[in-house]
């Protein structure tokens, strides 16, 4: 430490006869080396934020967000939303397919969300079917994951969320109401991390929906997911 030290006051005391000598030129290479510094700090967490996107969740190696890729004669289009029947079949066909989810996810409309006299739009209201739960690395602060979404009209709120409408109030059996219809709230979730592709403040029960296009194969209207045993 003490050599540290020395070391540390001779440099300082080079750079103070440089600087009387030329402060111009000091402070340039001062200027020069801080904006050095920023770069390599920026750069350091733009890689870190990519390298860790999506990373919070467990067995990524067996998760899998099902896509779609069309060739013709015009060229390859690839897209990340699939036909409703894409899921339980590959669940019903593959026994490899430990869970299966499909999710609607519409952030181009927003919800009206209310409880009492608090009401707000609100974006990244994503539905899903319970399984989702079982795939993502969905972390609960109330409730239970296994059995928040297994019933139809339920809803899952992120703490944040859960602050807003109910303030000190147990959001637990509490009634959210969203565009007009009644979900209970079974379960209050860590708000989601900012590098993820799934962004939601609500979770709502996808269970026993009665899905559209279920036998239309090319019609391209849902996100499906499935984790692998």
């Amino acid at each position: 430490m003490k050599r540290i030290l020395e070391t540390l006051g001779r440099s300082l005391m080079v750079f103070v006869r440089h600087f009387r000598r030329s402060p111009g030129l000091s402070l340039l290479s001062v200027l020069a080396m801080a904006l050095g510094l920023a770069c390599w700090l920026l750069t350091w967490i733009y890689i870190n934020d990519e390298q860790g996107y999506d990373g919070y969740h467990r067995d990524l190696d067996r998760l899998y967000r099902v896509g779609v890729t069309f060739r013709n004669e015009a060229g390859t289009k690839s897209f990340a939303l699939v036909a409703v029947p894409v899921g339980p079949a590959l669940k019903e066909t593959f026994p490899e397919v430990q869970y299966m989810a499909r999710v609607l996810v519409n952030n181009e409309n927003r919800r009206l969300v209310r409880y009492g006299e608090r009401a707000f739009f609100e974006e990244q209201v994503v539905r899903a079917e319970p399984d989702l739960l079982h795939i993502l690395s969905v972390a609960f602060v109330r409730g239970d994951p296994q059995t928040a979404l297994q019933r139809p009209n339920t809803v899952a709120v992120t703490r944040a969320t859960a602050e807003r409408y109910f303030g000190d109030l147990d959001p637990l059996g509490k009634t959210l109401l969203i565009d007009g219809k009644e979900l209970e709230v079974t379960g209050v979730l860590a708000d989601a991390p900012a590098n993820t592709h799934l962004k939601y403040r609500f979770i709502v029960s996808l269970k026993d929906y009665p899905f559209p296009y279920t036998d239309q194969w090319r019609m391209t209207t849902i996100y499906t997911y499935i984790k692998l045993a």
